[in-house]
């Protein structure tokens, strides 16, 4: 039986690298998957399907990570940012996304 390290055992910078990997891992498999659509379905398929599957998994994986991180009963601007750092269709270091506040 494999014994590792609880997420909770983590500090905050293997935290952060953990996320960036597993980000970085559903970008790959996503990225695998979208070809097998355009071949398909062509390549007009692509942005609906993307957008379908982005909103399908978005809210279930947001809240599972608000959950996990100890901000779920939040519902300010500063927690809705936050659980988009974490958005699996938002990898780091290849989108680059900022945000600002206008109001």
């Amino acid at each position: 039986m494999a014994t590792g390290r609880g997420l909770e055992r983590l500090d905050r910078w293997q935290l952060a690298s953990l996320a960036r990997e597993y980000l970085l891992a559903g970008h790959l498999i996503d990225r695998v998957g979208m070809p097998q659509v355009i071949a398909r379905l062509g390549a007009d398929a692509l942005g609906p399907v993307a957008i379908e599957e982005w909103s399908g998994a978005s809210p279930i994986y947001t809240r599972r990570i608000r959950r996990l991180l100890g901000f779920d009963d939040r519902h300010d601007v500063e927690s809705i940012f936050k659980a988009m750092q974490f958005d699996v269709g938002a990898p780091h270091e290849f989108l680059d996304f900022r945000f600002r506040v206008d109001d």
